[in-house]
């Protein structure tokens, strides 16, 4: 049952609307040996920019990779890259990650999902912003899936918090997190910032694994999808991606010499 909730103060949102402080990093350079490329930068903490660690009251973190159609990445070739036990950019390279040709690492590879034990993490920076008229929004409460009606007042405040898809975002008010639209945008200015614009799904993607040799850790989506040797999975039809098919070898007829 939907039901109308009147805000009477301005009450601190964090909306962490798919919202990540655009990450700068580089992908990280790959030296191939043997068709096994190994990451070069072994141990080398803070390489990328970033936090060292995700600070819980300036980061949210959700337990998936958002945008309508997801990152992921698929391996050109044989890759054996370092890696680390914990999603923090400050944190060593201390794991050696070895991955398949034509693996697909993508949340809608569920084949690979279960069989990797793969977890998808997004850390995006929390933004405040504050309503610039009375406002009604209709929105979706993550806790019980219920439809609600806020009665947002001018200088009421929200924080976008997390990724979204298909136009919504997630936004917190108090301590509740809902599903956000464009609206919310429209009639708000971020503070210390101008007007309030649409926010495309840009945070710090981590993936968690185990690797094709037993090892298992996590990768920073940024250091990698531009890295030599990966490609951006080309998905099979919304909702659905897979390992890319080898190419089968022809043997040689019976009866031929070499």
């Amino acid at each position: 049952m939907s039901q109308v909730i009147r805000l009477l103060r301005a009450v601190p949102v964090i909306m962490v609307a798919s919202l990540l402080v655009p990450c700068a990093a580089s992908a990280q350079s790959l030296e191939r040996h043997g068709g096994a490329p190994v990451a070069s930068d072994r141990g080398q903490a803070g390489r990328a920019a970033g936090p060292a660690t995700y600070d819980p009251a300036v980061w949210f973190k959700a337990d998936f990779w958002g945008r309508e159609w997801p990152d992921g990445f698929t391996l050109n070739h044989d890759v054996t890259l370092p890696i680390r036990t914990r999603p923090e950019i400050g944190a060593p390279k201390t794991v050696d990650c070895m991955l398949r040709k034509g693996a697909t690492y993508h949340p809608w590879n569920m084949k690979r999902v279960k069989a990797d034990r793969l977890s998808f993490v997004t850390f995006t920076r929390i933004s405040t912003y504050e309503l610039k008229r009375d406002h009604s929004s209709d929105l979706l409460k993550i806790s019980n899936d219920e439809r609600v009606t806020i009665k947002f007042k001018i200088g009421d405040r929200w924080s976008a918090v997390g990724p979204g898809a298909e136009g919504f975002f997630l936004m917190r008010v108090g301590n509740d997190v809902y599903q956000g639209y464009q609206d919310m945008f429209d009639a708000s200015a971020e503070i210390g910032g101008g007007l309030a614009a649409s926010l495309e799904d840009d945070g710090h993607e981590w993936l968690q694994l185990r690797c094709a040799n037993g090892a298992a850790g996590w990768i920073f989506y940024d250091e990698v999808k531009e890295a030599p040797g990966f490609s951006r999975t080309e998905a099979c039809g919304y909702g659905c991606a897979e390992d890319r098919k080898l190419a089968r070898r022809r043997s040689s007829p019976s009866g031929t010499t070499r």
